[in-house]
């Protein structure tokens, strides 16, 4: 089977939002909404375009266009660096980005942009910055509580001023219907890799632990491939388990779509 379009895009996004969200979730008592993560998957592919950017580790790892908040302003350009939002895996750095209510009116302004160690943590530290702010919490709540739309994020999130754009929530909704087969597509081509890959591993696997439940101890050279067969299956124990959880966390996910 051919990888489907923007493969690369979706294996970096994707299982990044779904763990941030179940992990943002669990910490902050919400209930894990897991269909709500193509809020955020559809939000990041309109602002962060897999054919205009490409993967988000080529580009700082960001997912969405949250920009710092400034100290001041000077002539309409931000300047310094409000103290309290970075932590470990995320950075403040200039960027330069197109703003305007129109493309026509589109102007290049320079502003402080979050810069983060993996996607994972792009998801993490958005989803804990929303509530935080003094725009997002309507948008935050529409996508953590049980009565959240699609609309109702993206319309929050324009009216709270996320984006200059005066069609942003359109064009989002747009974007969903765009994204929504793409993301379809990959995830089925993506848990049936990951299962040809879970079942070469796990015979493998489990001779190992086999092995290391046998006690033949001072028997010819038995402890020496004990001790080889630990140190395989402490390599490839975690792998298969990554891969499982992985496989596991798209399935459910896929579901919420059939």
């Amino acid at each position: 089977m051919s990888p489907p379009i923007w493969s690369s895009w979706f294996q970096e996004v994707v299982p990044a939002v779904l763990r941030g969200m179940r992990d943002h979730n669990k910490a902050a008592g919400k209930t894990d909404i897991r269909g709500r993560a193509v809020f955020l998957i559809t939000q990041a592919y309109g602002e962060q375009s897999p054919g205009v950017t490409g993967a988000p580790s080529r580009n700082q790892n960001r997912l969405f266009n949250l920009q710092a908040k400034p100290k001041g302003f000077n002539g309409g350009q931000p300047f310094g660096v409000a103290d309290g939002q970075t932590e470990g895996g995320v950075s403040i750095g200039g960027l330069s980005q197109g703003e305007g209510a129109t493309v026509a009116e589109r102007v290049a302004l320079t502003s402080p942009t979050f810069f983060y160690d993996s996607p994972y943590r792009a998801v993490l530290h958005f989803l804990k910055m929303m509530p935080k702010s003094d725009r997002y919490p309507k948008a935050y709540e529409a996508l953590v509580s049980p009565s959240g739309t699609l609309d109702s994020y993206f319309k929050n999130l324009q009216d709270a001023g996320f984006a200059t754009h005066k069609n942003y929530a359109e064009d989002m909704k747009a974007t969903y219907r765009q994204v929504l087969p793409q993301l379809k597509a990959w995830l089925k081509y993506r848990i049936a890799d990951l299962n040809a890959k879970i079942a070469a591993l796990e015979p493998g696997v489990d001779r190992l632990t086999e092995t290391q439940g046998i006690d033949l101890t001072g028997i010819g050279d038995f402890d020496e491939t004990k001790r080889q067969a630990g140190i395989q299956l402490a390599q490839l124990k975690p792998k298969l388990n990554v891969l499982k959880d992985e496989s596991t966390l798209l399935g459910d996910f896929l579901g919420e779509f059939a």
